[in-house]
């Protein structure tokens, strides 16, 4: 079974783009495997892992070249994609607070929204969405998954998440760096062009965003007894 090593690659400029829809092509077959496999939330959850992998991976491959600050952005995403697998295949509580995680994450989006405006004739608005919230307190409730909104918390923290997975110098070491080009910081706005946004800085995005899918890759094949990577990078 090919494993990490097997993905990631130095690749020259023109060979990036071939080499990006080759990961893209890998990460579809993984998406169609788990859509074959019996429905279950956790089959569910990779297939939708995967689904927003592609769609991530797609942005990184229309704009490495043009934007170190989305290509920055994507990476960081496959960062965070790695520790939230890692964390929810330790065990069955952890996964199911992160299936809990989208319920919490959609009463936090209603409340919000519900609180943007006060006008009168949005009042009714208000009201529909504060019954979804509502609402879905009782499904948790019915379906004795409220004990998991504590812990569903650790997914909007992604410092404590690489903590829990034993990967928080990983996380100190590049989270900063990702955060320099996905902010407006002073180096992205006043700083040189040329240093900011030159080659080895693009290669280090590359290389790291390979390992991320790498672990993600390595994950699944472990969970499934499968080898998705096979002889597709040789």
């Amino acid at each position: 079974m090919k494993t990490l090593g097997d993905i990631i690659q130095y690749k020259k400029p023109g060979e990036v783009d071939s080499y990006l829809e080759n990961l893209l092509c890998l990460l579809g077959e993984i998406k169609t495997f788990m859509e074959a496999q019996k429905r279950t939330d956790i089959t569910v959850m990779h297939g939708n892992l995967c689904d927003y992998l592609i769609r991530q991976l797609d942005i990184y491959k229309k704009t490495w070249l043009t934007s170190s600050e989305v290509s920055a952005f994507v990476c960081r995403n496959f960062f965070e994609a790695s520790l939230i697998l890692q964390f929810t295949s330790i065990s069955k509580d952890n996964f199911l607070s992160y299936v809990v995680a989208h319920s919490t994450d959609e009463q936090e989006i209603y409340e919000k929204l519900s609180s943007i405006d006060t006008a009168k004739d949005t009042l009714d608005k208000k009201k529909l969405l504060l019954n979804r919230v509502d609402e879905l307190e009782e499904i948790l409730k019915k379906n004795n998954l409220l004990e998991y909104k504590k812990k569903a918390k650790i997914f909007s923290n992604f410092s404590d998440l690489s903590k829990n997975v034993n990967r928080l110098d990983e996380y100190k070491e590049f989270y900063k760096l990702y955060s320099k080009y996905a902010h407006p910081t002073s180096w992205v706005v006043n700083g040189n062009a040329d240093n900011a946004h030159a080659f080895p800085i693009k290669n280090i995005f590359l290389i790291q965003l390979q390992k991320y899918l790498g672990e993600i890759v390595e994950m699944l094949q472990k969970q499934y007894e499968q080898d998705f990577v096979g002889d597709r990078f040789n």
